[in-house]
């Protein structure tokens, strides 16, 4: 499965450092897209950061190729993405070519700066990145980006290692905490148990003490 977190962000005293300013900005742009957003099932929520905040919007998908072939962002950096699949991996390119930033197109975002990241739970096949962190990959689009590709592989058998490791462990993390609440109901019934017993016979030394015999 896939997470898609999209931000759409600007410096801070754009908006004035004020909170509903943020909110009724937000509200205002996200309106203009807000057909597109609906239609394509997107979610959005307010982003406050210590230089840059806007908006945070983001959907999850099934699948790698669903992303890239169905996300409503994307299209805005190439017109189009192949996500191929075979038997043993997954493999992502830019079908069209890239689209560069162009201020005077009034029926196109003017984009001048995209930072475009991937984290996947292990290490890709082959990719080119301009950066890589780890396991997280960077492309970077700006003014001066003319012409850029897009690549991507990952690997099929690492993907299920993966989901067999994570479904191991979080069996095992339900197993460890429905055992830990089963030693805490055992411990809640002893405590009662034992908070009974000095009780019952405190009562029972009473009913001697106050028995009449008839």
């Amino acid at each position: 499965s896939v997470k898609e977190n999209v931000y759409l962000l600007e410096e801070n005293n754009f908006f004035r450092n004020d909170d509903k300013v943020l909110k009724d900005v937000v509200d205002n742009k996200i309106s203009n897209y807000d057909s597109v957003l609906s239609y394509k099932n997107y979610k959005y929520d307010y982003k406050k950061g210590d230089k840059l905040s806007g908006a945070k919007v983001y959907k999850s998908y099934d699948s790698l190729c669903s992303y890239f072939t169905n996300s409503a962002f994307n299209q805005y950096v190439y017109k189009f993405m192949e996500c191929k699949e075979d038997e043993y991996y997954y493999e992502i390119k830019n079908k069209t070519e890239h689209i560069p930033y162009c201020p005077e197109c009034s029926d196109w975002p003017k984009l001048d700066n995209v930072i475009f990241k991937v984290k996947l739970p292990f290490s890709a096949d082959d990719q080119n990145a301009d950066e890589v962190d780890n396991t997280k990959y960077i492309w970077k689009y700006d003014k001066d980006t003319n012409s850029k590709d897009f690549y991507l592989k990952v690997s099929k058998e690492k993907l299920k290692a993966y989901k067999k490791n994570y479904e191991r462990k979080k069996e095992a993390k339900e197993k460890k905490q429905g055992t830990i609440k089963t030693i805490v109901t055992i411990i809640v019934v002893l405590v009662v148990v034992l908070g009974l017993i000095p009780i019952s016979i405190k009562l029972y030394k009473k009913y001697k003490n106050n028995k009449i015999d008839y």
